[in-house]
């Protein structure tokens, strides 16, 4: 069965900032690569750092989830301080042609939060899978923490017009 929900942290980024660095790259790649439009960027109150994807079929298991992240929280007031900021690094893409991009995203530097960051993916990890409400193939590992600025399966296309 097919994954359905996740588990995210929010990430904000003003949003001048961020259109930005959407007009940045729509300007550097328009021309090389096909299909980089407005349309297929997430939209800045949406940008999310993915720790893991569920299998959340039946309200009960809905439920079940909520309360596992209620039961996180001590841990993750023990792990993280107020001060911890998530650093973002370089712009890649998803694939081996760069005329051909699909999705564009943000890595994770790796420093202290990014390895805190890691224990509670598997923390999540643990304890969603032993609930049977993830799949350890589902799993965010180090080398995949990133943020999703750009997806072409987000475009938005005109309606034909009616004759």
């Amino acid at each position: 069965r097919r994954v359905h929900g996740f588990v995210s942290i929010p990430v904000t980024m003003a949003a001048a900032r961020f259109a930005e660095v959407v007009d940045r790259v729509i300007d550097r790649c328009a021309e090389r690569a096909a299909g980089v439009e407005t349309s297929v960027f997430q939209r800045p109150e949406k940008i999310h750092l993915t720790l893991l994807m569920l299998r959340l079929y039946h309200p009960d298991e809905l439920a079940k989830a909520r309360q596992l992240l209620y039961d996180l929280q001590p841990f993750i007031a023990e792990l993280f301080a107020a001060e911890d900021v998530l650093r973002l690094k370089g712009l890649n893409y998803m694939n081996d042609d760069p005329s051909e991009v699909h999705v564009l995203y943000l890595q994770v530097a790796q420093d202290a939060v990014a390895d805190k960051i890691l224990k509670l993916v598997e923390e999540l990890t643990g304890r969603f899978t032993e609930a049977g409400l993830a799949n350890a193939n589902d799993v965010q590992h180090n080398e995949k923490l990133h943020v999703t600025m750009m997806n072409s399966k987000w475009r938005k296309t005109e309606e034909p017009d009616a004759a």
